[in-house]
């Protein structure tokens, strides 16, 4: 939501107010801060969503009852730890003004709103130190959990394979799907965010190819970033009918709609054993 709140204004900085930023400076620092604090705690919350679902598969005792508290102090940390490392320092950092096109410095080819020069040693240190940690080393923990976790769908599946019911199968087929989907569409995400950060400080000229290409890339990137993050919520639905059903319930009691009678309401039996196209 917060995402989709800033997107007029990654809209706006790239086009009428790339060479003179109209709106309140204010609008530009919350633009950015509040860009990489959800970047940040998105990657984040996707590792816990890893984490948690390989724990319940290798010790499903542990996990019967679900755990609020735990899931709220995670949540908790996760947003501080985003804001903290993100949204303070990008506050600091980055301003509206205005940029000598004609000049050869770094930042010639650079929208109005964009980080501020005094700050660029910083910025670029905390690029390699910052996005390491909070991108690719999640993108990285992303890929083993999910290795993990289909290597522990298919022994528990085949180590009894006499006995496992067509249900089973057909769950855990699901599981796998589900982990592709969600490996899928963090990389397609993060690894283009990421790789336009890095080029983008480095030093390229101010050449007209030069700012064409800087232009496609960033939105190129941005568009698949907030692919990456809106397909997630769609992804884990689609993967559990128990997050279907309260979510359905959740989006009822939010906007107070009447809710549907017992009988007509989706059983969990039906959903999983029915046509695989549903």
């Amino acid at each position: 939501m917060i995402s989709a709140l800033i997107s007029p204004l990654y809209w706006y900085h790239r086009t009428l107010g790339f060479e003179k930023w109209n709106l309140p400076v204010v609008l530009c620092k919350i633009y950015w801060a509040s860009d990489i604090t959800t970047s940040f705690a998105t990657a984040m919350h996707i590792v816990a969503f890893g984490v948690f679902r390989l724990i319940s598969m290798s010790c499903p005792l542990a996990t019967v009852t679900p755990q609020t508290e735990l899931a709220v102090i995670i949540v908790l940390l996760i947003w501080i730890v985003s804001f903290g490392c993100g949204f303070v320092p990008y506050w600091i950092w980055f301003e509206a003004r205005m940029r000598d096109r004609k000049s050869v410095s770094q930042d010639a080819r650079w929208p109005t709103c964009t980080v501020n020069m005094e700050w660029y040693g910083q910025y670029t240190l905390f690029q390699k130190l910052g996005f390491s940690l909070f991108l690719i080393l999640p993108l990285v923990l992303v890929l083993c959990i999910s290795v993990l976790t289909c290597r522990r769908v298919y022994a528990t599946t085949h180590a009894s394979i006499t006995s496992v019911t067509r249900r089973r199968l057909k769950r855990e087929k699901q599981a796998v799907l589900q982990l592709a989907l969600i490996v899928v569409s963090f990389m397609m995400g993060y690894i283009p965010f990421t790789a336009y950060e890095f080029w983008s400080v480095q030093d390229h000229g101010n050449s007209k190819y030069v700012r064409r290409m800087d232009y496609n890339f960033g939105v190129i990137e941005y568009i698949l970033l907030r692919l990456s993050e809106c397909m997630n919520p769609i992804i884990y639905n689609l993967g559990s009918t128990k997050m279907r059903n309260h979510t359905t319930l959740f989006i009822r009691e939010l906007f107070k709609l009447p809710s549907k009678s017992r009988r007509s309401a989706p059983s969990t039996t039906c959903c999983v054993t029915g046509d695989t196209n549903v």
